[in-house]
C-alpha cells in the first residue's frame, strides 16, 4: 500500500522508518532516501499512516520484511498463477503507481513526480507512450468528430459507461 500510494521503490519502502514521517494537518509527509541517496518526499493520508505504524509497533521500522523475501513471494505468485506473459516483481507496484497517477490525472508531469523520475523519458517508458508516431489524417478526422455522445439517449450512454474499465469510469467521475 505504501509503494502504491507513494510510487517509491520496494527497496526504499522496506527501509522506511516511523521517524521519517512528519504530521502535516490530516496527512503525513515522508522524507526518505532512495537509490543513489536521492531524497524522496511524498504525502500519505492519516488512515494509511495509522495502518502502517501498527504493522511493527515495537520498532521504528515500518516493515520487518527483507527485499529478497518480498521478491521470492512475487516469484512464487508468478509460478502459482502461471504468469507466462507477465512476470510481476516488487517493482511492478511502482509501475502501477505511476500508471495509475497518469490515468487519474491525465498529466505526465504528475506521473513523473509520482515515480520520482528525473527524466520524463523514464516516465514515458513506464507508460509505454510513443507519441512520435503520428496518426493519419483520416483517423484524426474520425476522432475529432464533435460530441458523438450527445447523439445517444441517456440510458444507452449509461449502459456503455457501465462496460468501461474502472479506471476509465474514475476519469469520467
Amino acid at each position: 500500500l505504501l509503494m502504491l500510494e507513494t510510487g517509491i521503490r520496494a527497496e526504499c519502502a522496506l527501509n522506511v522508518s516511523k521517524r521519517e514521517f512528519t504530521k502535516d494537518n490530516d496527512t503525513y509527509i515522508l522524507r526518505t532516501k532512495d537509490k543513489g541517496l536521492k531524497e524522496v518526499v511524498c504525502r500519505i493520508g492519516s488512515e494509511i499512516y495509522n495502518e502502517l505504524t501498527t504493522l511493527n509497533p515495537d520498532s521504528d521500522k515500518i516493515f520487518t520484511l527483507k527485499y529478497k523475501a518480498l521478491n521470492d513471494a512475487f516469484s512464487r505468485a508468478n509460478i502459482n498463477f502461471n504468469n507466462e506473459n507477465a512476470n510481476y516483481t516488487p517493482h511492478s507496484i511502482k509501475h502501477l503507481a505511476v500508471t495509475k497517477e497518469y490515468l487519474d490525472t491525465g498529466c505526465i508531469i504528475a506521473a513523473q513526480r509520482k515515480g520520482n523520475h528525473s527524466n520524463i523519458n523514464t516516465t514515458r517508458r513506464y507508460l509505454k507512450i510513443v507519441d512520435d508516431l503520428p496518426v493519419g489524417a483520416y483517423t484524426r478526422r474520425i476522432s475529432a468528430k464533435d460530441d458523438l455522445y450527445k447523439q445517444v439517449d441517456l440510458s444507452t450512454l449509461i449502459s456503455i459507461i457501465d462496460t468501461l474499465p474502472s479506471d476509465v469510469k474514475s476519469l469520467i467521475n
